[in-house]
């Protein structure tokens, strides 16, 4: 691994550093005056328009950009990174509009606007400025956002603070050693990656990197998209990560295009679907063919489009499955780009997945991951989620018990590469997402130059350029500058393949060893346990007996100076409900270990979640009693099962 590139990227002040199980230690804030500025007295088209009837706005009016663009020129008396206050209203009968923010010539990305009647505030964070004048361009993406003022204010950076566990409490020993290594370099280097082309089987874009910087990416990205019902076309995907993990030692991250009949009226299950008949964009891209393919009817049991997404899911795991017995772990980036423009009901998205709004886009989510996770018994998943930053973005996230990784797809370039490394996107997504969560770049374009990443200090975990297939994002000038390319690659503060550890199945991290609260499991112990309800005897691979690696075995029985005593004087409402939260999912089987693991420390929150501990009825809360709960979470055993008094429970 290299040494630590301190450069520009920590000269001032501010340390990013990488403390597991932490939090935020600091959010945004802002210097205490600001600069302000008035649009109206800025530079607007002939398209844009001066107005002053609506009530609440700064200075002697506003500006409507309508079809137009909008510039102001600020000054500020050191290079530096600021924060940004944009007064603006937009009248709820426009809707949610985005705009592109361009600082001295440089696209930062899209802006998205919230509706409001009346006048409010958004902030867009760390904007690099330089001494003296610079020019902030609000340019017409959609346009018709009214803009009252722009305020600057110097920008405290947060420290990145993520914690190194998984939303999985039964991960692989692998998949946790992976996550170690990408929290332990997060906020000291960028690693490199390269998306290649479905379906392919030559190394062009790899073999052009190498030829070009001597070195190869250390992340490659693949698509499970040909492997679905729609398609169902083995075209290598899982040979060629098995030969990247295995043979080349490299990284392995893994998107899901996932197609759907493009016409479930006329759709019967089991139906052979060809060429033309499936797509995954939906009728809002603008891309054709399209699907009008319902995520809500896809959740609804007894639908043809549950039968459906449950035959692609269980071909899924079947792949997902055979990495795992090879102890292959891999970032997987599922229902990817879901929101598109700003909105709340999908009416700017780009792909089936968001057709019915953030509401059932969140539950979709869920539901793939609890069909992998706790039914299928995947446990080699770092879940990657796709954020826009909009004011908006935060109502389709699925939560941080469902989540690993929080991206971000870079498209910016114009007819020539954009370098900047769009800090401003970065650290608004730390901030949308509490700090909680390391922010990568899991799709781009033009990658950010060495210098734009260290002195706008955007802390990306990864890079992944697209492939280089129409348009040519690696090898085209319009894309790339084979220069800056070079440099990234050479220098200290990016990882290549070469640059990785020998074994990432055996990482250790570098940071303070903390208490291990769940179990991690090996491949082979993984699947399900078939029981019968009389069967209470552990088995070998309950969570609370796995070892985790490089650790004592915890004994899960309490010790006697920990004895706990069950509650006689209250009555169980749900056997298995161990938070008391009203059902019986895998947060009851991480509660559980927890508390068998350090009775103490983890103790219940009140005496009817013991009761509910006690599955088996049996005055003893023990690993019987996880087994118990994880083998209903599995669906092996039913509810009545689960709580052997089935009279309570009824």
């Amino acid at each position: 691994m290299k040494k630590k590139f301190l450069g520009k990227l920590l000269a001032t002040a501010v340390a990013i550093t990488c403390v597991a199980n932490a939090s935020v230690i600091s959010n945004f804030v802002t210097a205490e005056t600001g600069i302000k500025y008035e649009f109206e007295d800025g530079t607007y088209s002939s398209k844009s328009e001066f107005g002053n009837e609506i009530e609440g706005f700064s200075g002697t009016g506003y500006v409507d950009s309508q079809e137009g663009d909008i510039s102001l020129t600020v000054s500020v008396d050191k290079t530096d990174i600021y924060d940004i206050t944009i007064g603006y209203c937009l009248p709820e009968d426009r809707g949610s509009k985005n705009q592109i923010l361009v600082i001295n010539g440089n696209s930062q990305g899209e802006v998205g606007f919230a509706p409001s009647d009346t006048f409010k505030e958004m902030k867009v964070k760390s904007i690099k400025l330089n001494e003296g004048e610079n020019t902030i361009t609000f340019q017409k993406s959609w346009g018709w956002i009214i803009f009252d003022y722009l305020q600057i204010d110097t920008a405290v950076l947060p420290e990145l603070s993520v914690s190194t566990k998984l939303s999985d409490p039964n991960a692989t020993a692998t998949t946790q050693s992976l996550m170690n290594y990408l929290v332990d370099n997060y906020g000291k280097h960028i690693i490199s990656g390269q998306q290649e082309c479905y379906g392919d089987a030559d190394e062009k874009e790899f073999e052009y990197l190498y030829n070009l910087t001597g070195k190869y990416p250390a992340i490659r990205g693949f698509d499970y998209m040909n492997w679905t019902q729609g398609v169902n076309w083995d075209d290598g995907t899982n040979r060629r990560i098995i030969d990247w993990v295995n043979n080349k030692k490299g990284i392995a991250t893994v998107a899901w295009h996932w197609f759907v009949p493009l016409d479930m009226n006329n759709y019967t299950p089991g139906q052979s679907l060809g060429n033309g008949q499936v797509a995954f964009y939906n009728k809002t891209s603008g891309n054709t063919p399209y699907t009008t393919f319902s995520p809500a009817k896809a959740l609804t049991e007894g639908t043809a489009e549950n039968d459906f997404i449950n035959k692609d899911i269980d071909m899924i795991a079947k792949s997902l499955q055979e990495l795992q017995d090879q102890d292959i772990s891999v970032i997987f980036r599922p229902l990817h780009e879901a929101e598109g423009g700003s909105s709340l009901d999908g009416s700017y998205s780009w792909f089936w997945w968001a057709n019915d709004g953030a509401e059932t886009y969140v539950e979709l989510w869920k539901y793939l991951y609890n069909k992998l996770t706790n039914e299928y018994g995947l446990h080699n998943l770092i879940w990657e989620w796709n954020s826009y930053a909009h004011e908006t973005s935060s109502a389709w996230y699925p939560g941080d018990e469902y989540v690993d990784m929080i991206a971000y797809d870079k498209y910016n370039a114009n007819g020539s590469p954009n370098e900047s490394s769009i800090a401003s996107t970065f650290y608004s997504l730390v901030e949308m997402y509490n700090g909680k969560k390391m922010v990568a770049m899991a799709e781009n374009d033009t990658i950010p130059s060495l210098e734009n990443l260290t002195a706008e200090k955007a802390a990306w975990s990864y890079f992944c350029v697209w492939y280089d297939r129409n348009p040519l994002f690696l090898s085209d000038s319009n894309y790339q500058n084979a220069d800056t390319v070079k440099e990234l690659y050479q220098s200290d503060y990016c990882i290549t393949l070469d640059e990785l550890p020998e074994d990432l199945r055996t990482y250790k991290s570098e940071q303070p060893e903390q208490p291990t609260t769940e179990a991690q499991t090996t491949p082979a112990e993984t699947t399900p346990v078939e029981t019968t309800p009389a069967e209470t005897t552990p088995v070998e691979t309950t969570p609370a007996e796995t070892t985790p690696v490089e650790t004592t075995p915890v004994e899960t029985t309490p010790a006697a100076s920990e004895e706990i005593t069950i509650p006689t004087d209250v009555d169980a409402k749900l056997y298995g409900d161990v938070n008391d939260d009203g059902s019986v999912n895998s947060t009851d089987i991480v509660t559980l270990n927890k508390f068998l693991l350090a009775p103490s420390t983890y103790s219940l929150k009140s005496p009817v979640c013991y009761v509910h501990a006690d599955c088996d009825n049996d005055q003893i809360i023990s690993s019987k009693d996880s087994m118990l709960i994880i083998n209903y979470v599995l669906q092996v055993i039913t509810l009545d099962e689960l709580g052997l008094n089935s009279e309570i429970l009824n």
